[in-house]
């Protein structure tokens, strides 16, 4: 099988660690995830952020929360070389995530904040409110209550600005 280009041969990798991760090889799987970032990471291809989210993915699944936090800092690191906010961002928010599901809750709500500083730069309403609702996450989970039914207002009160503008609210 020839494949056309390297954007194809990602792909394909991306494809064959899905469905190793799929019938539960997970060690297996490994190898394709790190070869498909590392052909994105080399292109500047606009899918690497999903290269990195899969291995990262398959890491939380494995339980091996501190790999998973390091794929997500080669995300951030990754979105800074090829100055890709977005992409920095998702690192942060990943990061922020897996590291709340973990009790590392005021590291969570840091790289919340990171994420929802990077998302406001793009004006991306969608992810911004990811970003409050993870910083939410981290404040409940350290026990600000108060603090995290502020953030949950405020992704709230975007999302109902985000929905009158289309013409949903």
């Amino acid at each position: 099988l020839q494949l056309k280009n390297d954007e194809e041969q990602a792909r394909t990798l991306n494809l064959k660690g899905a469905a190793l991760e799929t019938a539960g090889r997970y060690e297996e799987a490994i190898a394709p995830y790190f070869a498909s970032i590392n052909i994105r990471k080399r292109t500047g291809s606009a899918a690497l952020a999903k290269s990195y989210q899969n291995l990262a993915s398959l890491y939380l699944r494995m339980d091996r929360v501190r790999e998973a936090s390091g794929i997500y800092g080669n995300m951030v690191a990754a979105g800074h070389a090829l100055h890709d906010t977005v992409l920095m961002a998702e690192g942060f928010l990943n990061l922020s995530g897996a590291l709340a599901k973990h009790g590392q809750y005021d590291q969570a709500r840091a790289y919340a904040d990171s994420a929802l500083a990077h998302y406001r730069s793009t004006g991306n309403t969608r992810l911004m409110i990811e970003a409050w609702m993870n910083r939410s996450v981290a404040l409940g989970g350290a026990g600000r209550y108060g603090l995290a039914r502020a953030d949950l207002d405020s992704a709230m009160a975007l999302q109902l600005r985000a929905n009158d503008r289309e013409g949903l609210a």
